[in-house]
């Protein structure tokens, strides 16, 4: 069996969910080539992993279409009249159809990814977020065989629900299955129209081999480290993390507290910003981008976890902060009630100063309950987002036996 992931980007460090199932997928001996917008130099996320081959198995998609046009053309026409007589020449030609496919069929690009698909010959594209999956639709609209499965995430879905509802049409037609990660995406897939037998649920897997809880995490240190990671967006609100424990701080005079936040994006400036005008230098650090090993050792010291977003569907980093027997402080947004029980897990809040302030200071008061929620979070992500098995359930969905 081929698999050919079509990505946004690879390796992100803010994604690492996509690099360990891909791995998965290899360990498992099914050949992968990996089909992304962007070949990102950074490959710190894929630090350690070197038998998989993962940047010889990863193609930029701009790499497969001349930029000069008249090589575009020339050779267009070379690889159409070779292929003229073959069983191919029809993909080629209606991938040229100006009038159904218009731009992406003007400048050539699906005629070069249909060459692309045929000579990979793939039984499943696997595409992640939506915007993948409405290219590769085009793909599977010509008639080329494949599979085509498409896992949405998140900003696919706030996309999904800002646009009119035929904006994934397309995917709506030609996908053979849709991976719902939470209740949230399940309910918005089926409100942009996706039928409920073509959405399937595979939770997000989590190798609990690698995040798990430390055994030399020194407990008798004074102060309370606190821990968060995403990146740097409106979305993720740190500000409203920076600003509750300004809150806090007044609230727990005798207490040190620290936040560290991991995390690189396009607010770093105007959060150190508000750290500095909020005199909080000594009390919040912008780690900035980590590894993944980097990130699981700082979860492993830390006291508990908080995550503020405003706009989430199932964040990863929840269940990896579990795995590592953390309790959580979390907005209540998307389907992070599903994952983080109040009194069970941690606490959550609505994503507002006032809210979370509270939700910490719940979880200050309760220390004595800090253990027992990171056992019962350790346990949930054990029984719910075991990697191992959720890579066995894509297998058989790849398969077609799910």
């Amino acid at each position: 069996m081929k698999v050919v992931f079509w990505l946004n980007q690879f390796p992100a460090v803010s994604e690492t969910f996509i690099r360990d199932q891909i791995i998965g997928i290899l360990n498992n001996h099914i050949d992968v080539t990996i089909f992304t917008s962007y070949k990102n130099s950074d490959v710190s996320s894929i630090k350690g992993l070197v038998k998989y081959s993962l940047m010889q198995r990863t193609i930029k998609k701009d790499s497969i279409l001349p930029r000069n046009w008249f090589l575009r053309l020339s050779r267009m026409l070379s690889i159409l009249i070779a292929n003229l007589l073959t069983a191919n020449s029809k993909f080629y030609l209606r991938s040229l159809n100006f009038l159904r496919f218009k731009r992406t069929s003007m400048n050539l690009r699906l005629f070069y990814q249909t060459h692309f698909i045929l000579k990979e010959n793939p039984d499943v594209i696997h595409a992640h977020f939506g915007n993948n999956g409405m290219e590769a639709a085009y793909l599977k609209s010509i008639g080329l065989p494949f599979k085509l499965i498409t896992t949405f995430h998140g900003f696919d879905i706030r996309k999904g629900i800002s646009e009119d509802n035929s904006y994934y049409d397309l995917l709506i037609d030609q996908a053979d299955s849709i991976l719902s990660i939470s209740k949230y995406n399940r309910q918005n897939l089926m409100n942009f129209g996706f039928k409920h037998d073509q959405i399937l649920d595979l939770n997000n897997g989590i190798d609990i081999e690698f995040f798990k809880p430390s055994d030399k995490k020194d407990n008798s240190l004074d102060t309370i480290q606190i821990i968060s990671v995403g990146r740097l967006t409106d979305e993720k609100a740190f500000d409203l993390a920076i600003k509750s424990i300004k809150n806090i701080l007044k609230e727990f005079t005798e207490q040190e507290i620290h936040l560290t936040i991991i995390g690189e994006g396009p607010e770093y400036e105007e959060l150190n910003e508000l750290i500095i005008r909020l005199h909080l230098n000594n009390n919040i650090t912008l780690a900035g981008k980590k590894s993944s090993t980097e990130v699981r050792n700082m979860l492993q010291k830390s006291d508990f976890f908080l995550l503020s977003s405003k706009a989430e569907s199932l964040p990863t980093v929840i269940l990896e902060a579990q795995a590592c027997g953390l309790p959580i402080v979390s907005s209540n947004v998307g389907s992070i009630l599903d994952i983080v029980k109040d009194g069970i897990h941690g606490y959550t809040a609505d994503p507002t100063v006032n809210d979370l302030t509270m939700a910490l200071s719940k979880m200050i008061e309760s220390k004595q309950m800090w253990n027992e929620f990171g056992k019962n979070g350790r346990k949930y992500v054990e029984d719910n987002h075991d990697f191992e098995r959720i890579t066995n359930k894509l297998i058989q969905i790849y398969k077609g036996d799910v």
